[in-house]
């Protein structure tokens, strides 16, 4: 009988530096964050209250980096549209790109949105040099579309980081066991928005 596993590579390639330095990134890098939110992922899957609200705040981190880029392409959209008619461009490539393979067991949902916002901020920066080059944008303007991300990404890098499996569930927590007693000393108090659905729940 055949293996009942399905298997499949990622590639992925990116053009400039600053966007393969946030993929290897110290300590972990991108790697060791989508293997941590597989980790995440499968512990809220088990009922970990404190997996749900990590993977909740990782939500809003992750919708403001898609507002950010969409906000800065739009402006470089903006800028694009003044140059004359006759002339024309084409995107900036590297001829040497960072080139890298995942395979896809190491993907989550959440890990798969992350990927596509490091890919997507790497395509702004190359959009982002080439509108420099061309007269588009001034200096300042530049850097500041390239600053749009990293600091984010590296942020997003340590709050995975500082999550931990503990084995914990909501029953533990309605109880007070010494495990959410442990659990809650180890990553903090959960919101009273939580804590509340866990006791209605129940009832």
């Amino acid at each position: 009988m055949p293996g009942t596993t399905l298997l499949s590579d990622i590639h992925i390639t990116l053009h400039t530096r600053v966007a393969a330095r946030l993929w290897q990134a110290r300590p972990g890098g991108m790697l060791l964050c989508l293997a941590l939110l597989k980790r995440m992922l499968r512990a809220e899957q088990r009922d970990d209250p404190w997996a749900s609200h990590w993977l909740e705040q990782l939500g809003i981190r992750l919708n403001l980096m898609a507002h950010l880029l969409k906000q800065k392409n739009n402006q470089l959209d903006n800028h694009f549209s003044t140059l004359p008619a006759a002339i024309g461009t084409t995107l900036l490539c590297n001829p040497m790109p960072s080139e890298y393979i995942l395979p896809l067991a190491l993907l989550s949902p959440p890990g798969s949105r992350l990927l596509h916002h490091l890919v997507d901020y790497d395509l702004l920066v190359r959009r982002t040099l080439l509108a420099w080059q061309l007269g588009l944008i001034s200096q300042a303007e530049k850097r500041d579309v390239v600053a749009t991300l990293p600091r984010l990404l590296l942020q997003l890098y340590s709050f995975v980081n500082r999550f931990r499996t503990t084995g914990v569930i909501r029953a533990d927590v309605r109880f007070n066991t010494p495990l959410a007693q442990a659990t809650t000393r180890k990553l903090g108090q959960l919101p009273k928005r939580i804590l509340a659905e866990i006791h209605r729940d129940a009832q």
